[in-house]
């Protein structure tokens, strides 16, 4: 990983889907974090399984609440 943040930040892959992009520096990370129009987690082909991390405010923000909950209550018992 050390060696992607310094020689390719931002990295381009192809899978047979779609292009999608590997943003491995902390401020880019949070630049790209504070635009998702231009970066979005929205797939656009379908996944066989549903991640939340493949969701975008505000269906991110709902399920991650409920998911929450759910880690909080296990965790206390």
């Amino acid at each position: 990983m050390c060696r992607t943040r310094e020689h390719a930040p931002v990295l381009r892959a192809q899978t047979p889907a779609e292009d999608v992009w590997f943003v491995s520096r902390y401020q880019d990370v949070r630049k790209a974090l504070r635009a998702p129009k231009i970066f979005s987690s929205q797939v656009t082909e379908p996944v066989p399984l549903t991640f939340l991390t493949l969701f975008d405010a505000p269906n991110h923000t709902r399920l991650r609440q409920v998911v929450a909950r759910a880690f909080t209550s296990w965790s206390d018992s």
